[in-house]
């Protein structure tokens, strides 16, 4: 029996810790199913608990809540990027897929959060994060590193770079980027100013549920940007936002009434 030990013990081990992870597994889904729901404390409370105990998905789903505050947590970029740290020490993703895809979609969530700050070294950080996470196929990550190169955070402006990454960020179906891809043609400040291109694009992304372009091509009719001058399709475009919520759109609405009345 003696003889047996060293060959049963890591048997009962694995049995042990395969029993521990199959429980967690089912921990992290009560948890998601808890958030979704609305019961913030009960999911943070079981992630705390997981977190505790060095369950690196656990780790992920807090450090996703920290960066945006989201939850009831207050935003705290230090303990989100302090959680993501936990996840890459505690286990190697090469070994788990799963875990791969979620700490890349979690750089993804904290690089978009870090290239708003106004530290340099949180912008370069986070611009590495998106390069990574670019590797999942989101079409946020190379959204958010158009933005960065429109913007300039971190880098020198490049329009060209920015309606790149707009355009592969677009083609994957994200129509926000079609929105911003053509305010870039809209202000003509990094590429020559298309007024047509522009309009193609806004309808584009209004067409595919992104309402907020409809203020933009209201204001195309209205003022007649490469386009003849039509003040009852630039009322229809900006109705159709304010009914929406969009500021914007109900100011410039009220101002066209004045002017051209009812």
């Amino acid at each position: 029996m003696k003889r047996l030990a060293p060959r049963i013990l890591p048997c009962i081990l694995l049995c042990v810790c395969s029993f521990l992870l199959s429980g967690c597994g089912t921990d992290l889904k009560l948890a998601k199913q808890a958030y979704k729901n609305g019961d913030y404390d009960t999911a943070i409370a079981q992630w705390n608990t997981l977190s505790d105990i060095g369950i690196p998905q656990a780790h992920l789903e807090l450090a996703k809540l920290y960066a945006r505050g989201r939850g009831g947590l207050q935003r705290d970029l230090r303990k989100s990027l302090s959680l993501l740290d936990q996840a890459l020490l505690e286990n190697d993703p090469t070994n788990d897929p799963s875990l791969s895809r979620a700490i890349l979609r979690t750089k993804l969530i904290i690089g978009s959060e870090l290239l708003k700050e106004k530290n340099t070294a949180h912008i370069h950080l986070g611009k590495s994060y998106l390069e990574d996470a670019i590797e999942t196929g989101d079409p946020k990550a190379f959204f958010e590193l158009a933005r960065m190169y429109e913007e300039g955070y971190g880098v020198s402006k490049n329009g060209s770079k920015a309606v790149e990454l707009y355009r592969k960020s677009a083609s994957m179906g994200y129509e926000r980027a079609l929105y911003y891809q053509g305010r870039i043609f809209y202000r003509g400040r990094l590429v020559g100013q298309n007024y047509k291109r522009a309009l193609e694009l806004y309808s584009k992304a209004y067409a595919q549920g992104y309402l907020k372009a409809s203020v933009d091509i209201g204001r195309i009719y209205e003022k007649g940007y490469g386009v003849p001058i039509d003040i009852q399709k630039a009322k229809y475009y900006y109705e159709i936002a304010s009914n929406n919520g969009v500021e914007r759109a109900t100011k410039y609405l009220n101002k066209l009434k004045q002017k051209h009345g009812h």
